[in-house]
């Protein structure tokens, strides 16, 4: 390449870095070093001589130290890591013949940079004295903490606040160096109201174990890759209390918030959301099988920091984990994309009035010319072939077509009736179904509007869809629920009062005897005892299911078993935990005492002739009777068992 044609690309270069300074800041900028790093390695490589970049480029600035620890940029296999120094240099250096214009040009585009004014240059934290602290450092990958001496320089006048911490313009350097020419900007953050410092180790969990998924979601080679700022906490020793700060990076450019922790979703004044933020989110719970997902996804481009983290359990992560009920926030709101297609994510169903109504509230951002945002959204609210092609499988279309607000009764009790087994803790997706319903509960009380949507075309059979779906994967609490609403009685949680009065006034639903029994088997199945017992009553009497004596003393034996912990095979519903409360307000009134269990099944035996085993179940529920202080109803046993015992002689 001639000395023009170098000249050229060098003035084309520092035209990009100045333009894209000023817009983006200075430590977006040293992502842009990196690329221009690559497009002058792609001159050397189209080199007739092959000459190569120097082993290294000399820098005595304040450049150095903020290259060491800042995200590098992305390289052309789409992973992301961390430049240092060393990695401005050629890993195999290429002797003889180099090509010393381009590495001049080079070096001339760092110094340049690096002579950018400070933009805390006006702070003169360079008056300020210098302090010996201990870093805190977490590796999310092996879960352990390491420390380390630094010297910083802080202001101890706050620049910024926000709803609970207050930042600090800070300076550090290692401690085995004493140039503070080359110390990099930080912002330091410390809680305004008194906190357990546990709070601040736990701040810096999250934001490490979210910059581990980034770097799981990069794996998958989306378009635009993600990052997390690198985040540690500080400690002064030497001060009185010792306190602790949250540090990060300073990082200049436009800061926007993507989404939030109760289901927020940011659009433009077009009202296009960006996708790679909200298919992260996605991805975090895909890829952690519903155990985690990252919200709060907020930055500068796509430079992310001060996320927040539900998790399956609610537990850890500060006081935003919303748990389940957080996912549930997410899905809804969140409209699937090509991007979620793209990187293999489950859709979370969602019914037809729901489709419709988020493709209009939030329309998805095109990633490529021949997907438009039209296209899409007409994607995504038509047949179901194209459904399929973004994420909307066919086995979620069949399941839909199951459970949806138009199915018959026969098609629903058959897809109760193709459950076998029902596992000892329901799925996250089911529980997050459930938690979706309970929020269209809370919409019907706030009359249809609801995080600033207009939802009531979509309450009724949305909360209905996704109740029968909870019900389905498990959620005892929804089969219990959902028995309630065909048996015409009233639902007991008060979220979900609401949305049973709209259901009627609309006339979606109403009383149906064999729905009912169908789903109060579920939640039987499910281990959920006064289920048990009730079932067993109608199949002895006939009420709502068919005669049948061996299916009635078959469930009269599982509700026996569980309340005396005697059966595994079938496990016992939770009493407490993610929906036990839920249980015990929807549930049948009370479990039988274990003495009416017993004569049930003392009478169906006597009825059916089984005079020796009668004569045995009488027996024992006349010894509960005794135990439980009811003297009466065991002498009823007691001359019942008379009565048998005279029939067998």
């Amino acid at each position: 390449m001639g000395s023009a044609s170098a000249q050229k690309m060098e003035e084309q270069l520092w035209s990009e870095l100045k333009a894209f300074t000023a817009a983006e800041g200075r430590s977006a900028t040293l992502k842009l070093l990196g690329n221009l790093l690559l497009k002058v390695s792609e001159l050397e490589d189209a080199s007739p001589s092959g000459a190569s970049m120097p082993h290294k480029v000399r820098t005595s600035t304040n450049i150095e130290d903020s290259v060491t620890s800042l995200p590098s940029p992305v390289s052309s296999e789409g992973s992301q890591g961390t430049v240092s120094k060393h990695d401005l240099a050629d890993p195999k250096p290429k002797p003889a013949n180099r090509n010393r214009k381009k590495s001049e040009m080079w070096e001339r585009g760092i110094k340049q940079y690096a002579a950018l004014e400070d933009p805390w240059a006006h702070l003169r934290l360079d008056l300020c004295p210098a302090e010996h602290a201990i870093r805190h450092r977490y590796n999310a990958r092996n879960k352990e903490w390491s420390t380390d001496d630094v010297f910083v320089k802080m202001s101890d006048v706050k620049f910024a606040q926000g709803a609970m911490r207050e930042c600090f313009a800070m300076k550090k350097r290692a401690a085995i160096s004493s140039n503070w020419a080359r110390a990099g900007n930080y912002v330091a953050k410390r809680y305004m109201k008194a906190v357990g410092r546990e709070e601040y180790f736990n701040d810096v969990i999250l934001q490490m174990d979210t910059k581990a998924l980034a770097d799981e979601f990069n794996k998958a080679k989306p378009p635009k890759p993600v990052d997390v700022m690198q985040c540690y906490l500080i400690e002064f020793h030497e001060r009185p209390g010792t306190p602790l700060y949250c540090v990060e990076h300073l990082v200049e450019g436009d800061y926007v918030k993507y989404n939030s922790n109760n289901s927020f979703v940011r659009q433009n004044q077009d009202g296009i959301t960006r996708s790679t933020p909200q298919a992260f989110s996605h991805f975090t719970y895909h890829h952690t099988k519903g155990e985690k997902m990252v919200v709060d996804v907020q930055g500068v481009g796509d430079l992310y920091t001060d996320p927040q983290i539900h998790s399956y359990d609610g537990e850890g992560y500060g006081e935003g984990n919303l748990g389940t009920r957080g996912f549930a926030l997410f899905f809804f709101t969140h409209v699937c994309t090509p991007l979620c297609s793209q990187l293999g994510l489950s859709r979370f169903p969602i019914c037809a009035p729901e489709r419709q109504l988020l493709c209009s509230y939030c329309a998805p951002e095109a990633t490529s010319p021949k997907h438009s945002n039209t296209m899409i959204a007409q994607k995504m609210i038509g047949d179901s072939e194209s459904l399929s092609d973004y994420g909307y499988d066919s086995k979620l279309l069949q399941l839909e077509q199951k459970v949806g607000p138009e199915v018959s009764t026969e098609e629903i009790l058959k897809a109760i009736m193709d459950i076998k087994t029902i596992p000892e803790t329901p799925d996250t997706d089911a529980l997050v179904h459930w938690q979706v319903c309970q929020l269209y509960g809370e919409a019907c009380m706030t009359e249809g509007n609801m995080y600033g949507r207009e939802l009531s075309a979509a309450m009724g059979p949305a909360g209905l869809y996704h109740l029968r779906l909870a019900a389905m994967g498990g959620v005892r609490a929804a089969a219990l629920a959902l028995w309630r609403l065909h048996s015409g009685m009233e639902l007991t949680s008060s979220r979900l009062v609401s949305l049973q009065e709209f259901l009627s006034d609309q006339q979606v639903i109403s009383e149906d005897r064999n729905l009912a029994a169908g789903y109060l088997l579920l939640a039987a199945r499910g281990g959920v005892v006064s289920a048990a017992a009730s079932i067993a009553q109608q199949y002895a009497s006939g009420d709502r299911l068919p005669t049948d004596p061996t299916a009635a003393l078959e469930w009269y034996q599982h509700a026996y078993n569980w309340q005396t912990g005697a059966e595994d095979e079938i496990k016992k519903a939770p009493a407490d935990g993610i929906e036990g409360k839920d249980i015990e307000l929807n549930a049948p009134e009370t479990s039988p005492p274990l003495y009416e269990i017993l004569a049930s099944m003392a009478e169906i035996m006597h009825t059916n002739g089984q005079l020796d085993k009668a004569y045995e179940k009488y027996e024992e529920a006349a010894e509960e009777a005794q135990n439980a202080m009811k003297g009466k109803l065991a002498a009823k046993y007691y001359e019942k068992m008379g009565i048998v015992e005279g029939e067998m002689s």
